[in-house]
């Protein structure tokens, strides 16, 4: 058998993209941070794979706590979203984060903090041998 690479993606979309895209709601056209639409079921992302594959695909819960909101805003613009988000144009950055917080306003613990769980998938296909 000759193996493909292994690939990693998320699963299913989750409340926590509405946060997202109160941000992305301040950016310039075409300057979102599209890639956390970018999730499937699993079936989905198997049948893109071409036919004649052996696929095997496990799914991992990955969970993350921020202590406050605040604490999300400073790791987001450390991780993925800082690409785009760094096109804020100037006096809207401030805006986009209320924008936001309002949205994780009602994900928030009675502590303050946020937890966020993402499924993270890891996909192996292999070609079966003639």
């Amino acid at each position: 058998m000759t193996q493909r690479p292994e690939v990693a993606w998320s699963a299913l979309a989750s409340k926590w993209d509405t946060a997202y895209d109160a941000v992305d709601a301040f950016l310039p056209p075409g300057k979102q941070w599209a890639s956390h639409k970018r999730n499937w079921a699993i079936p989905e992302a198997e049948a893109m794979l071409p036919p004649g594959m052996e696929i095997s695909t496990v799914a991992e819960a990955i969970t993350t706590r921020y202590g406050s909101m605040e604490h999300w805003w400073a790791s987001s613009l450390t991780q993925a979203p800082a690409i785009a988000w760094s096109q804020l144009p100037d006096g809207r950055r401030d805006d986009a984060k209320r924008n936001a917080f309002a949205v994780l306003e009602g994900l928030r613990a009675s502590d303050g903090s946020l937890e966020r769980t993402r499924t993270v998938c890891y996909t192996v296909a292999r070609l079966h041998s003639r």
